[in-house]
């Protein structure tokens, strides 16, 4: 009889226990204050839910999260960066430190003895190699990642602008060849570009600079050549540049056809659309660095050497001849770099 009323008295005691200890987990899915439901990451802040696993690595620092972010995980000898409001910390590397992510950004991860940026709003820091440290994003910004010990930047050529410049020195060396028979004019007070419609039609002008002291293979940075204005002209004009494709260019002659009958470069520059020339103005050509190029890294070519540019078109633009002044014949203007 006394063994009977024991046991329900015992199942009592142990079912009033077992209710006990089991009231100590949380099963409605709400975040505890004390123990909480585990997350992802490290710690969460104050109400935050603590994260299963928030330890860090094997040397590591548990980082903290904000409010609804995840903080995350730090490797070997690593600190992990603490997450923003609703951003995702990066996880550091071997002794690395990860970057703290800002309001809905992505902090990078640094990789072994780097730092990873932070990221801002909305932004992806990016991750670090080794030894390099990582820019921060701006606002929905990307950040570029670090190489080995720093990126270094592109190197320029890193050489010493060189200019030059020739002027015609020469009657004939600027000169006017008619298109219909090939007749030569070499000593003409003016230049007309496209048409001399007073005395020879259209026409091919050629310009011949001798001595330009260019080294081989030297790269060409600009070059231009720059006209005195003779007569005011406002007629739809466009012209196109050759230049020789000679290692030191000869003099001009009398013979026919002696100007367009020269090889010319594969290189050419369209002057379209030339403005208006006022008297006296001083105008310079578009840039003519490709035709020179071409020139001075011929095999053969003699420094210092004669380049002709050989100029066709239609229109009509007048510029002074060496007759006329030699201050204000054709100048050609040349940047270089040594090779």
């Amino acid at each position: 009889m006394r063994r009977k009323l024991l046991a329900p008295f015992i199942a009592v005691v142990l079912c009033v226990a077992c209710t006990k200890d089991y009231d100590q987990f949380d099963l409605t899915g709400g975040p505890d204050p004390d123990a909480g439901v585990g997350g992802a990451g490290g710690a969460s802040g104050s109400g935050g839910a603590k994260a299963t696993g928030g330890a860090s690595g094997t040397g590591g620092t548990k980082a903290t999260g904000g409010a609804s972010g995840k903080a995350g995980a730090g490797g070997t000898g690593g600190v992990a960066g603490a997450g923003g409001t609703g951003g995702v910390a990066g996880s550091s590397g071997t002794g690395g430190v990860a970057g703290s992510s800002g309001t809905g950004g992505v902090a990078g991860s640094s990789g072994t003895g780097g730092v990873a940026g932070s990221s801002g709003t909305g932004g992806v820091a990016g991750s670090s190699g080794t030894g390099g440290v990582a820019g921060s994003s701006g606002t929905g910004g990307a950040a570029g990642s670090a190489g080995t010990a720093g990126a270094a930047g592109t190197a320029g050529t890193g050489g010493t602008i060189v200019t030059v410049e020739v002027r015609i020195s020469a009657g004939n060396d600027d000169i006017e060849q008619r298109t219909t028979d090939g007749a030569m004019y070499l000593d003409s007070t003016d230049l007309e570009l496209g048409d001399d419609m007073a005395y020879f039609g259209e026409q091919s002008v050629g310009l011949r600079f001798p001595a330009v002291a260019i080294p081989k293979d030297a790269v060409i940075a600009a070059a231009y050549v720059e006209f005195e204005v003779d007569e005011a002209s406002n007629d739809a004009t466009s012209v196109l540049f050759h230049g020789q494709d000679a290692n030191n260019a000869p003099a001009f002659t009398n013979a026919a056809w002696n100007l367009t009958s020269r090889p010319t470069t594969t290189a050419s520059v369209a002057w379209d659309n030339i403005p208006a020339w006022v008297v006296n103005a001083k105008v310079q050509s578009p840039g003519l660095a490709p035709i020179v190029q071409e020139i001075v890294n011929r095999g053969g070519w003699a420094n210092p050497g004669a380049i002709v540019f050989v100029i066709s078109g239609t229109g009509r633009r007048v510029a002074k001849a060496f007759e006329t002044s030699a201050q204000a014949a054709p100048l050609l203007h040349v940047e270089y770099v040594a090779p």
